[in-house]
């Protein structure tokens, strides 16, 4: 938004809807276009076209640790109410579609008539601090972040599945197949097997709806 970053869990099912604001120092690194960023730059300067968006998308999940499925810039504050006039708003940027939006905001509306829509706030243990060699300080998120975001981003759709996947490891990046595991098991999906194959992919894989559950 103008004012803030956060991320928004929206659980119409369970009739929850908790949002957390991202400190500005936080530090993101992009998936796609490269490059590492603080929270605050990214939100004042912005990025344009649908891939930075979605590499936006992916940088902050990997970052918190958590699957994030879409990105919106809205032009209010960093709230439920916010959120709903910006899914609603045509002109809002964002990398969701048009039908999704008109479901999402139906969810949002029905939640904030409800009086629901509660910020939950990042405990300060969750961050270390890094300072650069030009002497800015940076925030970076260190392991603590895996317990405090265990049960605030699970899908309930998930759930429901009891769903147990294997992550394939093809990147040739080591570690990352962990780091995929802890973000998919926030929605309430299982990791039963973590693996890694010599053939460089250039990705980390699990199988499943890609488009439901986008990574």
């Amino acid at each position: 938004s103008e004012d803030s970053s956060c991320i928004f869990s929206i659980r119409p099912k369970s009739n929850v809807m908790d949002y957390s604001r991202l400190p500005d120092a936080l530090k993101i690194a992009l998936v796609i276009g490269g490059g590492s960023y603080d929270m605050g730059n990214l939100r004042k300067v912005g990025i344009t076209g649908d891939a930075s968006l979605d590499g936006l998308r992916k940088g902050v999940g990997q970052e918190i640790g958590v699957i994030l499925g879409f990105v919106i810039k809205l032009k209010g504050g960093c709230d439920p109410l916010s959120l709903r006039e910006g899914l609603l708003d045509l002109d809002s940027r964002t990398n969701v579609s048009l039908l999704d939006r008109l479901s999402l905001a139906s969810d949002v509306n029905q939640l904030v008539t409800r009086g629901l829509g509660f910020e939950q706030v990042m405990p300060k243990n969750v961050f270390d601090k890094s300072t650069e060699p030009d002497g800015k300080v940076f925030l970076i998120v260190n392991q603590a972040m895996q317990y405090w975001n265990k049960n605030h981003f699970v899908s309930d759709e998930v759930l429901s599945e009891a769903a147990e996947i294997a992550v394939v490891n093809g990147s040739g990046k080591e570690g990352l197949g962990r780091e995929v595991a802890k973000q998919v098991e926030t929605t309430g999906i299982r990791v039963v097997e973590i693996d890694k194959i010599d053939k460089t992919s250039g990705r980390c894989k699990m199988r499943g709806e890609i488009k439901k559950y986008p990574l």
